[in-house]
């Protein structure tokens, strides 16, 4: 079975219609498509930052007593900042004068 040249031109024909018809169909629902996907990317973009504020108000109420924040854990558990600053002045004046602190 041979294929003439009339039969090619058809075919190609065809097929050039058919690439035509998704090709159309195709940039018709692709600017949509990027429209709804850049709403989605900024809706998920707000819920995230909701998200991560939520997550820091969550630390900070745990950690803090009024408008104190405080230490979460280890050996200064519970201290504030004021505490802090009075544990680094008495651990610099320890290091200056270590025989000045303890009787």
């Amino acid at each position: 079975m041979t294929i003439g040249t009339q039969d090619m031109e058809l075919i190609k024909r065809e097929m050039a219609g058919i690439r035509d018809f998704y090709q159309s169909r195709m940039d018709a629902e692709l600017t949509p498509l990027k429209e709804e996907v850049g709403r989605i990317v900024s809706e998920l973009g707000r819920v995230q930052n909701a998200w991560r504020d939520g997550e820091k108000r969550s630390i900070l109420a745990k950690y803090t007593d009024g408008d104190r924040v405080r230490v979460p854990y280890g050996k200064y558990l519970g201290l504030d900042l004021l505490d802090m600053a009075c544990v680094r002045s008495l651990l610099t004046a320890q290091v200056r004068e270590p025989s000045g602190l303890n009787p």
